[in-house]
């Protein structure tokens, strides 16, 4: 599709200044700093613009035969549309506004059409008629309701390509490309826009239609919802859309993880939520060496004016601060970086606020920025006032926040170059390895091998089976990265009990645990020899031998847990297998190991027993408990299951149930688990993740925060020692345990008496 169709950065900023805006919120949601948050003033809302009549796009070109290679022309653009006139930033501080208005209130153009047929089965055949599919690959599978097209069931739009006036849009049609965005309206409260995330081939069979994998972006829901009938009529638009929010909008949106609502709404919003899963502690780190800085967590950067520099920049949850926060300029450009607590938070699109200077109003506008959902914060009539922009990075759950600048256009070319270029230097925890050793020399930057024996550099591993079945016992790398960068630092620091994943592809990657940090191989090659064993892999991507090129990527530092709605693939993690929700691939089968005579549990069935009785069961371990706690009844042998050497219930200080332990060898490893967050019949929730606990690899079942919670789901960890064979399933009943990380915490501690060194 042409850049005018597209919209062009410059068409945001544009696009995105009307006249008046909000910047609500809750502080949890979208952190800020107390610097350059306004106090606000009792919102007072302007009035809600009288909203136009909706006025369905229905073009009316002549009527032309179904397919003719050359559409009418009062339905085919010109080759170069010309551009909209408001789309080149203004130099002034403030851009010139632009007035935001609905699609809906549009006048029709050459890329707005009307359809009139919602297929419901997929067969897209006359005139007029589209469906979104919940599988690109099956037609069979289209969306039947209108939450379907907005909550993510719907990934493709497979439409005709003549609309229900029988004019041909095939020119438009075979113009777009990915990234491309384009509207689907029933009316001005029932509307998606979706990012175009591939264009699929033509589909068999004829030449009338299309096919295009999509995602949401943007959303209007309180005018529909239920089943969508055939007969509905909705224009797709795929021209420049218009920034929504301001003083123009009349009904709530959805735009990634933001809500705007029009100021003073009453009406119905969207809940909020999920909430994530809580991640571990972000350092506290102040330095003003941009090398250093960009060894932050999500570190990204943005491209800077001639004669701007960094300053300074801060991490860490102690600040507040969380992945980082970076000052360029002094404080003329500050950038930070987060997650957030829930989705979904309201924002009003019109605030004010009260200053010592007067009264300021704020307004608040969707946006893309580099593809992803991003809002702007600003007051078009105040130069003095800082805005804001935000960026939602799905794919790394990551918030990122830019606020100052000279003005918003200036702003917003910052936040763009921060997703399309990267630093020189690469992050210092991810490098980048183009040869695969099969010698054992690993004798050149950019060069590494896995060994079966680490005192034997001849024992390279040359299938990728080999990295992953335990063959691999070593990691010999060069201390200098494809890339030529020298990672000495980086390496020298490695210890004992780190994780480190070698990864090739989302569907072929080991992840290892350092056993031992060997000497120095000899000689003048700088390199580091580590022990390993493997912790966690995929395998569907990769089999037999490794080709010597082959580029892959070693990770270091904190690696993210798997599983959840985000797992691709099928992973093996110590002795358990996590497969996507209804995957329908391969799956690794599953090993059955005999019960060890020294695994076996005496016949046991006794409440409160003597910890003398205890010591003789081969896995038990006391837990730290809550105050007031107490063991309760203790099973063992021929009482269970022969493979469990103990199954112990724990009293509340009420003198309730509210733990389960149970300390058994795994006869079966590689028995699947589904990873992904479902939703059960009645709505509620529930997710199964890789953790690693005590070193060890563990899986963690729980439901989670927000809407769908289950509140007295019984959360479950699961911790295999691959050093015994056997491991503990903890079951919460009690809702002192519940919170997955308090039962973390207790199975953490199974751990904490380790045996003592031999000849003490």
């Amino acid at each position: 599709m042409t850049h005018a169709l597209r919209g062009t950065l410059a068409a945001a900023v544009a696009l995105a200044v009307a006249t008046v805006v909000a910047c609500g919120g809750e502080p949890d949601e979208l952190p800020s700093s107390p610097a350059a948050t306004p106090t606000p003033a009792t919102a007072t809302a302007s009035p809600t613009a009288t909203p136009e009549p909706t006025a369905t796009a229905t073009p009316t070109p002549t009527p032309t035969p179904q397919e003719t290679p050359t559409p009418a022309p009062s339905a085919t653009p010109s080759p170069t549309p010309s551009p909209t006139p408001t789309t080149t930033p203004t130099a002034s501080p403030t851009p010139t506004p632009t007035p935001t208005t609905s699609t809906s209130t549009q006048s029709p153009t050459a890329t707005t059409f009307r359809y009139d047929t919602y297929d419901t089965t997929g067969a897209v055949a006359t005139p007029g008629s589209y469906a979104f599919l919940a599988d690109p690959d099956d037609t069979t599978t289209a969306v039947t309701t209108y939450e379907e097209l907005r909550d993510g069931t719907a990934t493709a739009l497979l439409i005709h390509t003549s609309d229900a006036n029988g004019a041909s849009r095939t020119a438009i049609l075979d113009s777009v490309r990915a990234g491309d965005l384009v509207e689907w309206q029933v009316a001005d409260d029932c509307f998606v826009r979706y990012r175009i995330t591939e264009v699929k081939a033509e589909p068999p069979g004829t030449t009338f239609r299309r096919e295009f994998g999509v995602e949401w972006m943007t959303y209007a829901f309180t005018g529909c919802s239920g089943a969508i009938p055939a007969d509905t009529i909705a224009t797709l638009d795929w021209g420049p859309l218009p920034n929504l929010g301001g003083t123009s909008l009349t009904v709530p949106v959805v735009h990634g993880i933001f809500q705007i609502v029009p100021p003073g709404w009453e009406g119905e919003t969207k809940a909020v939520g999920p909430r994530f899963p809580a991640r571990d502690p972000v350092p506290t780190v102040y330095t003003t060496s941009l090398a250093e800085a960009r060894r932050l967590p999500h570190w990204r950067e943005p491209e800077l004016p001639e004669g701007w520099t960094f300053t300074q920049a801060v991490s860490g949850d102690e600040p507040e601060a969380g992945y980082f926060e970076a000052f360029y300029d002094d404080f003329r450009l500050v950038v930070s970086a987060s997650g957030i607590t829930a989705r979904y938070g309201t924002f009003e699109a019109v605030t004010t606020y009260n200053r010592p200077s007067g009264t300021i109003a704020h307004e608040t506008l969707t946006l893309q920025v580099a593809g992803r959902p991003a809002m702007l914060m600003h007051s078009p009539h105040d130069p003095q006032d800082r805005a804001e922009v935000y960026v939602w990075d799905e794919a790394t759950d990551v918030l990122y926040r830019l606020r100052g600048s000279p003005d918003v256009a200036t702003l917003l070319r910052f936040a763009q170059s921060m997703f399309e270029n990267t630093p020189d230097v690469p992050d210092a925890t991810t490098f980048r390895y183009d040869t695969y050793d099969t010698t054992g020399a690993v004798a050149t930057g950019g060069s590494y091998a896995f060994l079966a024996d680490p005192d034997d550099t001849t024992t390279a591993v040359t299938t990728y089976e080999g990295l992953r079945d335990g063959t691999a016992t070593a990691l010999l790398v060069h201390t200098s990265d494809a890339d030529g960068v020298a990672r000495d630092g980086v390496y020298d620091a490695v210890e004992v009990g780190d994780l480190f994943e070698w990864h090739k592809a989302d569907d072929c990657f080991v992840r290892y645990l350092v056993t031992e940090v060997g000497p120095d191989p000899a000689g003048d090659v700088p390199r580091k020899l580590l022990a390993v064993e493997w912790m966690t892999y995929a395998f569907t991507g990769c089999a037999g031998d490794i080709a010597p090129d082959v580029s892959a990527t070693l990770m270091w530092g904190d690696l993210p847990d798997l599983g959840g709605t985000g797992l691709t693939a099928p992973v093996m993690h110590g002795a358990y297998q996590l497969v996507p929700q209804k995957w329908e691939g391969d799956v690794r089968a599953y090993e059955y190991h005999s019960v060890p005579a020294d695994a076996r549990s005496p016949d046991l069935h006794v409440s409160n027993p003597s910890k003398e009785v205890l010591d003789t069961l081969p896995y038990w371990s006391d837990p730290d408990l809550p105050e007031g706690w107490s063991l309760g009844m203790v099973l063992s042998g021929g009482q269970g299951d022969p493979e469990h050497g103990y199954d112990a219930t724990y009293r509340t200080r009420r003198g309730g149930v509210g733990l389960g332990i149970v300390g058994f060898f795994h006869t079966r490893r590689g028995v699947d688990f589904p990873a992904a967050e479902g939703e059960l019949s009645d709505g509620r929730r529930v997710t199964t993740e890789t953790r690693v606990i005590a070193g060890k690899a563990a899986l963690v079942s729980f439901s989670p925060p927000g809407p769908g919670n289950i509140p007295r789901f019984s959360s479950k960890v699961r911790v295999f020692d691959s050093a015994t064979g056997g491991g503990y399933l903890l079951v919460a009943y009690s809702d002192d345990v519940r919170d997955i990380n308090v039962l973390i915490a207790i199975a953490e501690s199974l751990f904490d008496e380790q045996p003592a060194p031999a000849g003490e």
